[in-house]
């Protein structure tokens, strides 16, 4: 089967959760079908393509560099071109003539992300799978609700409604559409027609492996782990910080916390430099040594949507987590179980402090967290279910792509 797999960026070096669910899909499905790529680059990602290509067996790709950066202009023009921002951001007139040129001889088109959708022609009658990595308008319109300023409230709210608009013809068009557990909810209210699979957006499991030395760690560490130029991250670091942090370190002022990621903006790193207990450390090569320190995680999310790898990570490490629950959906965890979930400032404060101090608790927690992820969140189950979608419905499916520009614009 020739099968098409569209992606908005290079999924290399796959160190961040949503380029780690790419490369991972990539891999499997170049090893069971004629797989060809078309690929949007950013322009720091070109230096990564010869060392990307060695680590999958791709039979053709398409690439171009597509940078369009978040400014009130690109915003102004997404909306004359009646696309949503981060769409038109992600668009290129030459990319979608050669995508046109070749994109019949493929009996499947895989679209990674609802950036993707918009390279697919109207005539295409091929199965199209959309992989959405998050029901977009749902983080847009949680990020809204959490702002203070009213004009970019609105700014936010008026966007929201715009993807939510796209998302829903583009479920409508799609032949199948997986999404993660909690996503699959809020985007059937959307394309309550639309055909749903799940699918879970996994991390490293090969940290299912990794040995910590336990509870009698003589530390009360805290690790973060997640990439700091995304917004949501950024913002319930700065929620933690500015509101919990004081209470874990008033029971425990030995404590420090290790902030483990990529991407940390200047005004971040100036905000965690006040403190002389908190230590951003950036990326790390070794994962497991940095861990080998951490007596209990965080993931304190305020807005967002879709499986979070984090939260996923946390529990291969059998080390307790502490996360709210945003960094909870779509996961089969249970507070108090698997995790602590606390959305309060009491409720957070409370949980780490007695991890730190409870044996019983702390060794509660992290073996049934690994013992969950072992029987539910791995790689091999999880692509062993893409396949079964892929040759399930390995028919062509006499099924257009109904004008989905006319649609929006309309």
């Amino acid at each position: 089967m020739n099968l098409l797999y569209l992606t908005p960026q290079l999924p290399f070096p796959a160190n961040s959760g949503g380029k780690i669910k790419s490369f991972k899909m990539i891999q499997y499905l170049s090893e069971h079908y004629d797989l060809s790529l078309g690929c949007l680059i950013k322009e720091d990602q070109s230096l990564h393509i010869t060392k990307f290509l060695n680590e999958v067996n791709v039979k053709k790709i398409y690439s171009e560099i597509v940078d369009k950066p978040r400014s009130l202009k690109n915003y102004l023009l997404s909306y004359f071109s009646q696309k949503p921002l981060s769409v038109y951001r992600n668009f290129s007139a030459s990319f979608e003539q050669e995508i046109s040129k070749i994109i019949y001889d493929y009996d499947v088109v895989f679209v990674d992300h609802f950036l993707m959708f918009q390279y697919i022609p109207e005539d295409y009658k091929g199965r199209v799978l959309l992989h959405q990595h998050n029901a977009e308008y749902v983080m847009w319109s949680r990020y809204a609700e959490l702002q203070q300023n009213i004009f970019l409230k609105v700014a936010l709210k008026l966007e929201s409604s715009r993807i939510r608009k796209y998302e829903k013809l583009i479920c409508d068009e799609a032949t199948m559409v997986l999404a993660s557990p909690n996503d699959i909810v809020e985007l059937e209210k959307l394309s309550p027609e639309a055909k749903f699979h799940e699918t879970f957006h996994l991390g490293d499991d090969k940290l299912l492996q990794f040995y910590h030395p336990g509870f009698e760690l003589e530390n009360a560490n805290l690790t973060y782990i997640g990439s700091l130029d995304w917004k949501a991250n950024e913002d319930g670091l700065r929620w933690f910080i500015e509101n919990v942090w004081e209470g874990v370190l008033f029971q425990n002022p030995s404590a420090k916390l290790n902030i483990i990621g990529k991407g940390a903006s200047s005004d971040f790193n100036e905000f965690c430099n006040r403190f002389n207990n908190i230590e951003i450390l950036g990326y790390v090569e070794s994962l497991e040594e940095a861990l080998m320190n951490s007596k209990v995680l965080i993931a304190p999310l305020r807005f967002g949507s879709g499986m979070k790898v984090k939260t996923i990570n946390s529990l291969y490490t059998g080390i307790p987590l502490v996360t709210t629950s945003v960094g909870a959906e779509g996961i089969d965890i249970e507070n108090g179980v698997h995790a602590c979930i606390e959305d309060s400032v009491k409720g957070q404060i409370d949980s780490i402090n007695k991890l730190i101090a409870e044996r019983n608790s702390w060794e509660l927690i992290g073996g049934e967290a690994r013992e969950l992820a072992k029987i539910k969140y791995t790689w091999k189950k999880n692509l062993n279910n893409l396949k079964e979608v892929i040759d399930g419905g390995s028919q062509i499916c006499e099924h257009q792509i109904q004008g989905v520009r006319e649609k929006y614009a309309a």
